[in-house]
């Protein structure tokens, strides 16, 4: 697949750590990268977010984008408890869609 020629990973800053989460607003969080830094090393695709929605991201990105058993019963436990109304779901889901597709606009350039 498509690297990254800087493949050198940024170290968070103390400012960047007390960003506010995008998600859930948390008033602590860290830059994660939607693209993955090891697919596609350091890349302009991040989000701060805090423990808890990084974790639920990716849950997320399990179930949806690689139809993991484990993570699709988990997220369907999470829905059931919580159901579709959070926000944070629904902040989540659309950058999981964005970054599908985004993967996908990769992996079809790196093929030409």
């Amino acid at each position: 697949g498509w690297r990254c020629v800087d493949v050198k990973r940024k170290r968070a800053t103390i400012e960047q750590r007390l960003t506010r989460c995008e998600c859930c607003d948390y008033p602590l969080s860290i830059r994660h990268h939607l693209l993955d830094f090891a697919d596609y090393g350091e890349n302009e695709f991040t989000v701060q977010l805090c423990a808890n929605c990084h974790d639920l991201y990716h849950i997320m990105e399990r179930a949806y984008i690689h139809k993991s058993p484990k993570s699709q019963e988990l997220l369907s436990g999470f829905l059931i408890k919580f159901g579709l109304g959070k926000p944070e779901f629904a902040f989540l889901h659309a950058k999981i869609k964005e970054v599908d597709a985004l993967r996908q606009h990769i992996n079809e350039k790196s093929k030409q």
